[in-house]
Formats: structure tokens, sequence, C-alpha cells
């Protein structure tokens, strides 16, 4: 009888390790399921070159259960928003809430209605270099000849025989807001106005209002800060939603 007793106990310890050693498995894949597509889906909705998101680790699945994970990072490289590239974008929003039906049928199909998540806590930043911002300006004024991102602002040359030997216009990169729902957006602002030749106003002027990245989700506000080549812009705000995804929410603007 102890004999027998003993191998019982033997087999339900056994038992207990292997039915342990598969939910711990089972939770590793499902994160990093999660993880993968969920960058994967970030690098096409932003046009990426790469992305990575960051669930938290493990134990992944009583979060999913719960629909609350404690802190979610976001890192995309090379990415295009309105035709402009960002070299870098990162992102943290702690205590994130979501639904798991919209979760689940994202894993499922990159292309399904998009899901939308709230995060708190949220802080982020993302990176424009010289060269990047020169070939979308270019693009988008053909008269711009040279740009150059400097600590003093973001110098932009005209092409014309007029404009030779006149200085660059000026622009400081501004984090406004200007629509109803208090969403920012960036912009350039033009510096010395006054001192920008009469025939090169009209270009000038427009370079204003050429930018054209989505604006961020309402409850963050940023800054914009310049260095030699690169200009930063730092956003935050102790709350806000967003959509994730390559489909379309139904609640979701335009």
């Amino acid at each position: 009888m102890r004999f027998r007793a003993r191998r019982v106990r033997r087999y339900l310890l056994v038992t207990l390790v292997v039915v342990a050693g598969l939910l711990v498995a089972a939770d590793i894949v499902a994160l990093q399921v999660y993880e993968a597509r969920s960058a994967t889906g970030l690098a096409r909705s932003t046009a990426a070159q790469k992305a990575s998101v960051d669930l938290g680790g493990s134990p992944f699945l009583p979060s999913y259960v719960r629909e609350r994970l404690d802190e979610v990072q976001v890192e995309a490289l090379g990415m295009t928003r309105g035709g402009l590239r960002v070299d870098r974008l990162t992102l943290r929003m702690r205590d994130v809430t979501f639904e798991r039906g919209p979760a689940w049928a994202l894993v499922r199909s990159l292309y399904s209605t998009r899901m939308l998540v709230t995060g708190r806590e949220v802080v982020g930043r993302f990176d424009v270099v010289e060269r990047d911002l020169s070939d979308y300006l270019r693009s988008r004024v053909p008269a711009v000849r040279e740009v150059r991102i400097t600590q003093s602002g973001v110098e932009v040359s005209f092409e014309g025989a007029e404009g030779q030997g006149q200085p660059p216009v000026r622009y400081l990169p501004r984090v406004v807001t200007d629509d109803e729902e208090g969403r920012p957006r960036l912009t350039l602002q033009l510096l010395g106005a006054t001192e920008v030749p009469r025939e090169r106003t009209a270009d000038a002027r427009a370079i204003e209002g050429v930018i054209q990245l989505p604006r961020f989700p309402a409850g963050l506000q940023g800054t914009a800060e310049l260095g030699n080549g690169v200009f930063i812009v730092e956003f935050a705000g102790a709350e806000a939603s967003l959509w994730v995804g390559a489909g379309r929410g139904d609640d979701e603007e335009g």
C-alpha cells in the first residue's frame, strides 16, 4: 500500500510539473505571437522599416484575460506618416486596457477592425533628421533648394537667381493645438517674415502648413527641441487612447 501511495504521489507530482510547464510554455508562446503580430501591424500601418512591441513580459495570459496590461512599450524605425519620414518613434504606456475580442481578431488577421487601446502615464518621442525633412519639403515646395536643421532653427534656402545671396528663411518646429478636440499637431513656424524676399513670401508661407503628420491623440501635449541635424518632438499625457491595427475602427474618425 505504501509503495502504491508513493507511486500515486509521484505520478501526481510529475503531472503537476508537466501541466505547469505546458502553461508556462503556452504563456510564452502567446506573448511572442501577440508581440510579433502587433509589431507587424504597426510596421504596416506606419510604413516603418522595423517595429517592435513589448507587452510587459510573462505572465501574459492572466493580463490578457483581465484585459489590462501593466506596461506597453513600442518602437518604430524609419516610419512614414503623411509623406514625412520619422527616423525613430518610441512610446510607453502604463495600465493599458483593451478588449479581448478585437485583440484576438488582430492576431488572426492584420486587416480586422482596429482595436481601441487606452493607456495612462503616456510618454513618447519621435526624431526627424535633416535629410528626411529636406526630401519632404523639396517634394512639397519645388522652390526649396536646401534645408538645414541647427540648434537655432530650421533654415530653408530657395532656388532662383533672385534669391541668390539672400540669407535662408528660418523656422522653429512647434507643437500647436488648433482643433476643437484639443489634439496637438506639428508645424513649422516662420520667423522674421518681414525679412523674407517678396518673391519668396508665398513659398515661405506654404512651408508653415505643409506638414501633414496625423494629430496626436487627445490628452497628449508635446514640445519640440532642436539639435544639429535633427529635431525631436516629445509628448506626454496622463491618459490617451489610440487605434491599433491596419483596419478601421467602427467609431474612428476618417
